[in-house]
């Protein structure tokens, strides 16, 4: 390195420090005054906050001898190696709504029974509201927690994936739906019930009151908890043959949320090796219990009272989409959580008490948290992708085993 270069790094070093011990000692200031009226004190929460992520940015910059800013910029070496995977995969997985035709799903759905137009039509109405509303979050506040460049990555395509998911889901509503008046009365009802339940949860925990491990468990939760009986009704379609395109549109996008689930995980389990002070097992499990009943009250919602069976007095439900079981399930997915969190289920519930094709639901969902291609959407080789030294050095490819069984990574 030019002699040059080195004092242009050693000034760069200099200035990020004046900075930071002025940051500190205005943050400091803060603290201390007791004079709420004063200019200093005016707005204190905010401006304290704003501080505070500046420092942590700052910290950032300053956090190894080697890492000024122009190096900070470079993504190579990589530094998160574990981002920058989940990364990868997420790319494998890209896909868009453009070659599925919609359309040729209203007829399926015209045909349908009252109850079968009830909960599609539900689903993807809330669908269609819940991804705009997980996009906007992630770009306004989940972006600041990132801790690295390759994290800042994933995020950022998972945002633009959240956006294909919100465009999917507002083709599908508005093809069931044409009349707008129809299509908002859905909306505003589920928006004074479910939705917002839903929203208002996510909101308080993904507040700026919250620790970071306190937000990674409610991410944890809104992808790996709130879509899921809706991913389980849907699919209970498929043996019927019909609205095809939806219910491959919502096999993309399942298995998207499995990737984002995991990451979230991964994220968790970091900070436990870091010797991060995570929150208390009441605190996790009253958490995930909370989303859980959450879940339980939007799947009863959705499937209605079922019908009285004249014969036997008993409630049935058209494809066996009985709302215990579908409680049973998400008990199943909720303790699946816990294990993958490192804790241990919360839960009685087991799989062989679910018949067979929400047992096989199930299966495809846990797998999620390991599969690296989606079908024909696979885009690149995720072996090759995330050898970077190869590519830039042009050497062998290095045998990448972990990456060809993804169940073999330990994370």
């Amino acid at each position: 390195m030019s002699q040059s270069i080195s004092q242009s790094i050693q000034d760069i070093r200099s200035m990020v420090n004046e900075q930071k011990k002025l940051s500190e000692d205005i943050l400091k200031l803060m603290e201390q005054s007791e004079v709420h009226n004063s200019p200093l004190t005016k707005n204190k929460t905010k401006r304290k906050k704003d501080v505070a992520y500046y420092l942590n940015k700052i910290e950032k910059l300053t956090s190894t001898s080697d890492e000024c800013a122009e190096v900070k910029y470079n993504l190579f070496p990589i530094r998160d190696e574990r981002a920058y995977l989940f990364y990868k995969m997420q790319l494998a997985a890209f896909w868009t709504s453009d070659e599925l035709d919609f359309f040729k799903d209203l007829q399926d759905f015209n045909n349908f029974t009252p109850f079968e137009r009830r909960v599609i039509s539900l689903i993807h109405s809330f669908f269609s509201i819940a991804d705009g509303y997980v996009s906007d979050l992630y770009a306004k506040r989940i972006m600041y927690d990132c801790e690295s460049k390759e994290e800042e990555f994933f995020i950022m395509i998972q945002c633009t994936i959240e956006n294909i998911h919100n465009e999917t889901y507002s083709l599908i509503d508005a093809g069931l739906n044409p009349d707008d008046d129809a299509r908002l009365a859905i909306r505003l009802e589920l928006e004074a019930t479910v939705i917002g339940e839903k929203t208002k949860w996510m909101n308080r925990w993904m507040s700026d009151s919250s620790s970071r491990p306190m937000r990674l468990l409610a991410n944890v939760c809104m992808e790996g908890l709130f879509f899921q009986s809706s991913f389980a009704i849907i699919f209970r379609f498929r043996p019927t043959g019909k609205i095809q395109n939806i219910i491959f549109a919502n096999e993309q996008i399942s298995k998207d949320e499995g990737i984002h689930t995991k990451f979230s995980i991964d994220r968790y389990n970091i900070l436990r090796e870091r010797g991060v002070i995570l929150p208390s097992l009441e605190d996790v499990i009253a958490l995930i219990r909370e989303a859980v009943e959450i879940e339980k009250r939007f799947a009863r919602y959705v499937l209605g009272e079922g019908e009285i069976d004249e014969e036997t007095g008993e409630v049935i439900y058209e494809h066996g989409l009985n709302p215990e079981l579908l409680e049973t399930y998400i008990e199943i997915l909720a303790n699946n959580i816990m294990i993958r969190l490192g804790y241990d289920p919360i839960y009685d519930s087991q799989p062989s008490s679910l018949p067979g094709w929400l047992r096989d639901i199930a299966s495809e969902i846990k797998s999620n948290f390991y599969e690296i291609g989606v079908g024909s959407y696979s885009q690149l080789n995720v072996t090759k992708a995330v050898d970077w030294k190869s590519r830039i050095e042009q050497k062998k490819e290095v045998s990448t085993a972990q990456y060809d069984d993804p169940e073999s990574v330990q994370f």
